[in-house]
């Protein structure tokens, strides 16, 4: 995901610029509290690297919610209903490391995900490392479910991606989207071209959500190992409680 993403150009930004990060990421983010608090994070994280940033791009990334009353409650309750949307930021530094993190907020909490790495000239990485950190496991579950949802996605046709997944207004779409069907029966070869666009179209989701169904079975069979490696961390929040997290690097290269 991170190769692909960042195979487009990340827009520069004047050094670790707290404004500028600001504006950036806000527009990610369903409340303002969450944009100040990744913003503090990549300012602390850069300070320990005693590095600067040199580009910065942030989107945010909704997921397919195609939950039904069988559905596992706890998963529906972690990741939502539908129109909750998560902001994955991407960040280049002086060094030339490239970073992309994927933040999930739950109620106070925020955990997120980060892979960062020097990149080679054929998209692959001369170092690689992922970093994780959060409140619940089951949050990581959905955090690799939003990095598999964006992989998938970048995989699609523009086209595609515009109405699978931006759900575009008919009044953008060509012809032969637009017209029902029972219109095109004059139009022969123009109705079948809707057909087969729509059954691609099906098929495609579909994938994408199998996909994703494996990616928690896999997650589920690993978990006990998650758990494991995952160095707990005891902290304090405001009132004095204990907050217990949950956090691991690895070196992939």
């Amino acid at each position: 995901m991170h190769s692909r993403l960042s195979s487009h150009p990340i827009p520069p930004v004047s050094k670790n610029n707290s404004p500028s990060i600001i504006e950036i990421i806000s527009d990610t983010c369903e409340q303002d509290t969450a944009a100040y608090f990744i913003q503090e994070s990549l300012i602390v994280y850069l300070r320990k690297r005693k590095t600067e940033m040199t580009g910065l791009r942030a989107i945010e990334m909704e997921m397919f919610t195609p939950f039904t009353s069988q559905t596992d409650s706890k998963m529906r309750k972690n990741a939502g209903e539908a129109g909750k949307s998560w902001p994955i930021v991407e960040w280049t530094e002086s060094d030339d490391t490239h970073n992309i993190a994927i933040f999930h907020f739950d109620e106070e909490q925020c955990s997120w995900i980060m892979h960062s790495g020097l990149p080679t000239k054929d998209d692959g990485w001369k170092t690689s490392r992922v970093d994780w950190n959060v409140s619940d496991v089951e949050h990581l579950k959905i955090l690799f479910g939003v990095a598999q949802h964006t992989y998938g996605i970048t995989e699609w046709d523009p086209q595609d991606i515009l109405q699978i997944y931006c759900d575009r207004e008919f009044g953008n779409c060509s012809f032969e989207e637009y017209t029902p069907l029972i219109s095109l029966f004059p139009l022969f070869l123009d109705g079948q071209v809707l057909i087969s666009r729509m059954k691609r179209r099906a098929k495609l989701l579909l994938d994408h959500l199998l996909k994703g169904k494996q990616l928690e079975h896999a997650f589920d069979q690993s978990k006990p190992l998650l758990e494991k490696i995952g160095r707990k961390q005891v902290s304090c929040d405001d009132c004095g409680d204990p907050v217990v997290r949950m956090g691991a690097s690895v070196y992939l290269r």
